[in-house]
């Protein structure tokens, strides 16, 4: 102890405007367009500091610290369907380890590149006098992106009608097949 009240802290939280704490891709989801998958979950951390001694740290909904004691593997599925689990806490240097799961392709605004939505969880970290601090953990879900291949078909002078499937080189990306228009 330092006095009569110490508060706590969080740090070595990245904010979105910084690109997030973790990144995951959807292309490397099973309906994904990359060819050479890399895995769905991030791994990540940050840090606290409650030398009063912590109360809680909840992260969204899921309480990572009750009554002082670490949660392991504490988590669950979050507001957007994907899995966040805390899997370590270091008491020396005050670390808090977790890995996030990406489950499903999410919406994302319309564009012709890959974009980022992110995840955004509250943080709230307390100790045992009532201090508070608060921040968010933010995760960058990459959209995926279709990938089409031009299509060309002959129709013979005299020939009646022509088949062709126009999709059978193309890669919808973890999005699926959407709509689409021929000129």
């Amino acid at each position: 102890l330092r006095g009569s009240d110490d508060g706590v802290t969080i740090t070595n939280i990245t904010p979105t405007s910084g690109g997030g704490d973790a990144s995951v891709d959807e292309e490397d989801l099973p309906a994904g367009s990359d060819s050479q998958k890399e895995s769905t979950t991030a791994e990540g951390d940050f840090n606290i500091s409650a030398p009063d001694g912590i109360a809680s740290l909840e992260v969204g909904t899921f309480a990572v610290f009750v009554n002082g004691v670490f949660q392991v593997n504490s988590g669950g599925t979050t507001p957007l369907g994907n899995t966040i689990r805390f899997t370590a806490y270091d008491p020396a240097t005050g670390k808090v380890s977790y890995t996030y799961t990406l489950t499903a392709a999410e919406q994302h605004a319309a564009g012709q590149n890959e974009n980022a939505r992110f995840e955004e969880l509250p943080v709230t970290l307390r100790d045992v006098d009532g201090s508070v601090d608060t921040d968010t953990l933010s995760v960058k879900i990459v959209d995926d992106v279709p990938t089409a291949t031009d299509d060309a078909f002959e129709i013979l002078e005299g020939a009646a009608s022509i088949t062709f499937d126009v999709d059978t080189n193309d890669v919808p990306g973890a999005d699926g097949l959407g709509s689409r228009d021929f000129t």
